[in-house]
């Protein structure tokens, strides 16, 4: 028997269909906006990754030696794949480089049951100046997941500046142990730290709130009440009035103890949640010091979505009009091509059948549950409910209407 390895598997019929459907339209609104697709290699060297990630992401690695003998691990996040081929590839005349992929990632499983290997597509700005490519990235985010039919997200917004600065000022151990209980939302653990640690008395009421400013805009109110300057909350304060006045369709949220599990982020960060069950999607944000970490100048951004997720949201609104199967065994192969190159460019999805017996075609017809059934050399349509069968230029003028009730 074949199997998958464990966290390993194969995705294929209607799910495959829909993560195909998501990650096409994905690539192209981005790349409508000069976006430009990149395919990385599936190692990556250990030097490179092992200083620009958390400690926790580190233990998720899959690393291995090259057929060179150097230290390396499967491909575990793509923004460092984009930034590495900035790098190598790009003078700074060049900048900014916008860059878009559909990939896979690999990292070992978490307590969660995560598989080990995820698909993944994305978007990368890289070595940007000035303001405003925080809303392009996300308004296209938007655009493309309005277009794939995964309406009404959630897209909660945070800035991991503002968890450093409360937390900088703390002895090392505490600000350590705090921030990692906020990243894995471990609130029973924060609570017990700050219960016990010796906190400056003016940064005790945002330390003890941070956990809980969630919600809407007032939050970023609550944090300035607090003692967050308002300068910090104003990018936040920008990205949500852009957002709105191009009526992306995202529910904004902000949590402003947003956490993200690698940690090269160094501004507002992201995550985008699907509508139904909160399931995230994926996620993003700035990361200006990881391309200061190669020696670059410059500004960074990207955004990352788990193409299973997206299926998952759109499967149902992707269904749609169902395909045809046409079957060839009793004409030419010319002319059975041609019928169904005629559906395919009125929109339709075809599966050609080349069974002899056309009793035959029809049986499995049914049994991958098409509707309709099309005689190439006869160029007719079946209504496979019921057997009545048209013309085939007269279904095609309107085929919706015919068949259910035997009628023309």
């Amino acid at each position: 028997m074949i199997r998958a390895l464990p966290g390993c598997r194969t995705v294929g019929g209607g799910r495959a269909e829909a993560m195909a459907g998501a990650r096409d339209t994905f690539l192209d609104v981005f790349r409508s906006f000069g976006y430009r697709l990149f395919f990385p290699s599936g190692l990556q060297s250990l030097e490179d990754v092992w200083p620009r990630v958390t400690p926790a992401f580190r233990r998720r690695l899959v690393t291995l030696l090259s057929p060179g003998g150097e230290p390396c691990c499967l491909r575990g996040d793509l923004t460092l794949a984009a930034v590495a081929h900035l790098v190598a590839h790009h003078e700074p005349h060049e900048r900014p480089l916008r860059l878009c992929y559909a990939d896979r990632v690999y990292r070992i499983p978490g307590d969660s049951g995560e598989p080990l290997e995820r698909f993944q597509v994305g978007a990368e700005l890289l070595g940007w100046e000035g303001h405003g490519a925080d809303a392009e990235l996300l308004a296209l985010l938007m655009r493309s997941l309005a277009r794939m039919g995964a309406t009404g997200c959630t897209a909660v917004l945070g800035d991991v500046t503002l968890v450093e600065e409360a937390l900088e000022a703390l002895p090392a151990p505490i600000g350590a142990a705090l921030g990692e209980a906020l990243r894995r939302q471990d609130l029973t653990t924060y609570q017990g730290i700050m219960a016990r640690a010796e906190l400056p008395a003016e940064r005790r009421p945002l330390l003890e709130e941070l956990p809980w400013l969630k919600g809407d805009r007032t939050v970023l109110d609550r944090a300035v009440r607090l003692g967050v300057a308002p300068s910090r909350v104003a990018p936040l304060h920008f990205l949500a009035e852009t957002l709105e006045s191009l009526e992306c369709g995202a529910d904004l949220r902000f949590d402003l103890a947003l956490f993200r599990e690698l940690g090269y982020y160094s501004g507002p960060v992201f995550e985008i949640y699907a509508p139904c069950g909160g399931r995230p999607l994926g996620g993003g944000g700035r990361y200006d010091g990881l391309l200061a970490s190669h020696g670059l100048l410059g500004q960074a951004l990207g955004v990352a979505l788990d193409l299973e997720a997206l299926a998952e949201a759109t499967l149902e609104k992707k269904e749609g009009r169902p395909g045809v199967m046409v079957w060839g065994g009793s004409g030419t192969s010319a002319h059975t091509m041609k019928v169904a190159e005629l559906l395919v460019g009125r929109g339709w999805t075809v599966e050609l059948s080349w069974i002899e017996d056309a009793t035959a075609s029809r049986s499995l017809a049914r049994i991958k549950k098409f509707r309709w059934w099309v005689d190439g050399a006869a160029e007719s349509v079946t209504f496979l409910r019921n057997s009545h069968t048209v013309p085939l230029e007269r279904w095609l003028a309107k085929p919706e209407d015919q068949g259910e009730d035997g009628s023309c």
